[in-house]
């Protein structure tokens, strides 16, 4: 009774649905802290519920009765330039984005779609990643800097860096192969024989030059005046304190007489075309068919001016006897029009035909007087050599001949080529003769007669100290000689000897031999060095040189002409001291000609340092050029 009673009791007093009403209210039934008397307005979801962030979901997640409306972390930002970012700053929430907006901010330029958040960074002084820093690492373009430590303005590639600035002592420049020493780079000059590398070519010895040399290289180029004159046949270069004269040998030019010979002489420096008629000097013959300048040589100064003077060969002069031949003293330094007939010193050829003034040749002891040769290839039965010390101004002729070398052989041409010098080491001098035409055994093989002086009275080619014979006929040996340096560094002068017409490897392939011990030599297979033509009809040796140093070894170099070489084109192999053995010339560096039967390379000086960089210079003649008009190259070559 009392249980039924409290029960009705209690169904009259409570609603039970407003009950569960009032308990759902106050119930959080999705554990987001919120009821529903607290304005949770999805009590089942606990994302929605006051205060939480409006997304774009189509519900109302803040529960302040707006769907989507602004909402929280959600933002657009205006993207002007394209490049995916907007600028931060002017960013709207919205769940509809406007038109060119996107929604990543951080553009901190909006006109230049390379600069954003993330791009690469680049040396332009351009923020391009937006981190409010300017060309720092990484940087796509970065260059590489070298650290150059001694100053010379190349690095160390094994110290490199990349960066837009790396400070100071970094170059662009890469290859110093010793960086604690500012005269060591690829751009310094090599020197030679320092024993270190210099340039950073991996060699530390290589000054010379290579390959090969055209007559574009030249430095400067004389051209003779008209067809026939036949420059360039003799080359004399006369020293001197201001740079010296360079004397070329026309002998059939008609400046004064019909094949009466000229010679130019000009003050070095010499550069470009030398025009004849701006020579410093112009000797001239003094007959008709003279053949003035046919042969050169300096003489050692005979007037006490401190100057050499120009001993001038013209072999067919008739001042005295028809094709008797002259040799003429020049005064030094020559300068304006010097006409041979009043020469201050004359040696006149007094027998007909007896060609004096072939070849000649002077030598002056470091304390006496000095000894002049002149060649007559024409005298006597064979040629002879006339000698005469320190000739007296006027005229002298075979009578006050000092020294006379007559061949024992008709026809040998004795006095075809003549050299003086000191062989043996006792400052006096001793001579080479040249008789190419001499047969000893074969026709026209050739032989150079050595006498070792002091030279006086009279000899005979049979007297000579040494006699060396061509190996084979019409070799011509003697045709070509000089004695003007020590190749092998002993201090005694050392002669060079050649065979154009010499056919070993070819006919007329030519050959040349250097004898170190002119006065020890027994015979030409005893040779410090044998050159040898390997092309026939090169006439190897057509022109010979020996003396100076061209790449700064300190050893003396050759040069050896091939005046028929490339179909008569010509060159000029140089090679390079010491030298030694069995040589083939074409493996060394050569100058060539380019005009068919120029004959580049008949008549050669080696050593002159004409333009006084230290190094020895080339002078070449190539008398066939132009309708044998000639002419002379001269090359400086420069240290690779």
């Amino acid at each position: 009774m009392t249980l039924m009673l409290g029960t009705l009791l209690a169904g009259c007093l409570i609603n039970a649905e407003l009950y569960q009403e009032r308990r759902d209210a106050l119930t959080d039934d999705d554990g987001d802290g919120l009821t529903d008397e607290q304005g949770d307005c999805d009590d089942t979801d606990p994302a929605v519920a006051p205060g939480q962030v409006e997304l774009c979901n189509g519900q109302d997640d803040d529960c302040d009765g707006s769907v989507d409306e602004e909402p929280g972390g959600v933002a657009w930002y205006p993207d002007g330039d394209g490049d995916g970012f907007g600028v931060e700053s002017l960013g709207v929430a919205t769940c509809d984005p406007p038109q060119g907006y996107v929604d990543q901010g951080g553009d901190c330029d909006d006109t230049d779609d390379g600069v954003f958040p993330g791009a690469e960074e680049r040396c332009d002084e351009v923020d391009q990643d937006c981190d409010d820093a300017v060309d720092e690492a990484p940087v796509v373009d970065a260059p590489t800097w070298y650290l150059d430590a001694d100053g010379d303005g190349w690095g160390d590639e094994d110290r490199a860096v990349e960066a837009c600035d790396p400070g100071e002592d970094y170059v662009d420049q890469a290859g110093d192969c010793d960086d604690l020493d500012a005269a060591v780079s690829p751009g310094a000059a090599e020197v030679c024989g320092n024993g270190q590398d210099d340039d950073c070519d991996a060699d530390e010895g290589e000054c010379r030059w290579a390959g090969e040399l055209g007559v574009d290289d030249a430095a400067a180029v004389f051209y003779g005046e008209m067809g026939g004159d036949e420059a360039g046949v003799a080359l004399a270069w006369l020293p001197g304190s201001e740079g010296g004269q360079l004397a070329i040998g026309a002998y059939s030019s008609g400046r004064a007489f019909a094949q009466g010979g000229a010679v130019f002489v000009y003050d070095a420096p010499l550069a470009g075309v030398l025009d004849p008629d701006l020579a410093t000097g112009l000797v001239l013959g003094a007959t008709d068919a003279a053949h003035a300048g046919w042969a050169l040589a300096a003489v050692p100064d005979l007037d006490g001016d401190g100057h050499p003077e120009l001993f001038v060969g013209a072999d067919g002069d008739h001042t005295m006897a028809s094709w008797g031949g002259a040799a003429y003293i020049v005064d030094g330094p020559v300068s304006g029009t010097v006409e041979l007939a009043e020469a201050p010193r004359r040696l006149l050829g007094d027998e007909e035909d007896g060609r004096l003034g072939t070849a000649v040749a002077a030598f002056a002891p470091s304390d006496g007087e000095s000894l002049l040769l002149a060649g007559a290839r024409g005298r006597g039965v064979g040629g002879e050599v006339l000698g005469w010390v320190d000739p007296p101004e006027g005229v002298s002729t075979s009578a006050g001949a000092t020294w006379q070398m007559s061949a024992s052989e008709a026809g040998a041409e004795a006095g075809s080529d003549v050299v003086l010098a000191d062989f043996d080491g006792d400052d006096v001098a001793d001579a080479a003769v040249g008789a190419w035409a001499a047969d000893e055994g074969l026709t026209d093989q050739g032989a150079v007669y050595v006498f070792i002086g002091p030279l006086e009275g009279s000899a005979t080619s049979d007297d000579a100290d040494r006699t060396f014979l061509g190996q084979r006929e019409s070799a011509a040996l003697g045709i070509r000689m000089d004695a003007s340096g020590d190749a092998d560094g002993d201090g005694l002068t050392d002669l060079l000897i050649s065979a154009p017409l010499s056919s070993s490897k070819g006919s007329d392939a030519g050959a040349a031999w250097l004898l170190t011990d002119p006065a020890g030599t027994e015979d030409l297979t005893d040779a410090r060095a044998t050159i040898v033509g390997t092309e026939a009809e090169a006439f190897l040796g057509s022109g010979v040189a020996i003396g100076g140093d061209c790449d700064g070894d300190s050893w003396t170099d050759l040069a050896i002409g091939a005046a028929g070489l490339d179909g008569g084109k010509g060159a000029v192999f140089v090679l390079f001291g010491p030298v030694e053995g069995v040589v083939d010339p074409t493996l060394a560096p050569r100058a060539a000609g380019r005009q068919v039967g120029g004959q580049f390379g008949n008549a050669a000086l080696l050593g002159p340092d004409t333009n006084k960089d230290g190094l020895g210079d080339l002078i070449l003649g190539a008398t066939g050029v132009d309708g044998l008009a000639g002419a002379v190259y001269l090359f400086t070559p420069t240290l690779p």
